[in-house]
């Protein structure tokens, strides 16, 4: 599969998920005893972008840039030291999360999210305090 089938089939994977996402919220903001909860991942990009309009959830999407990206999938796949067949392997992967990327972020910015870029934070703890702050501001419009 080229890199953009590949795009499409997560994508229609994650819209798939998605009611059962927001059923999952749903439920979980109704139950008055349920703890606070807090999912990550890039498989709630639909519910984030479905215009739930839930007081209750708040959603703030990460981002970095390609090269942050590119050096974390290089160093954590051993990219240097694949064989050739593994690097095609890494270099499609690579190419399909920057067009992931592109796409979800335009999506969440669409759907009126608040965006950080983590690339300009210099500490784990100012990233955190930010994201703490894009949960309590609404996004800006």
């Amino acid at each position: 599969m080229k890199a953009n089938e590949l795009l499409e089939s997560v994508i229609l994977h994650h819209r798939k998920m998605s009611p059962v996402i927001a059923e999952f919220v749903r439920s979980t903001v109704k139950d008055e005893g349920s703890r606070k909860l807090v999912l990550e991942g890039s498989a709630l990009w639909p519910f984030i972008t479905s215009g739930h309009h839930m007081k209750e959830v708040g959603a703030v999407w990460l981002t970095a840039g390609p090269e942050t990206l590119r050096s974390r999938i290089y160093e954590g796949s051993g990219f240097t030291t694949a064989s050739e067949q593994s690097r095609a392997m890494i270099s499609r992967f690579l190419e399909r999360t920057l067009l992931f990327d592109q796409k979800t972020l335009q999506l969440v910015i669409e759907g009126g999210c608040t965006v950080l870029d983590v690339d300009k934070y210099k500490t784990t703890e100012e990233l955190v305090a930010a994201t703490i702050d894009g949960l309590k501001a609404p996004p800006p419009r």
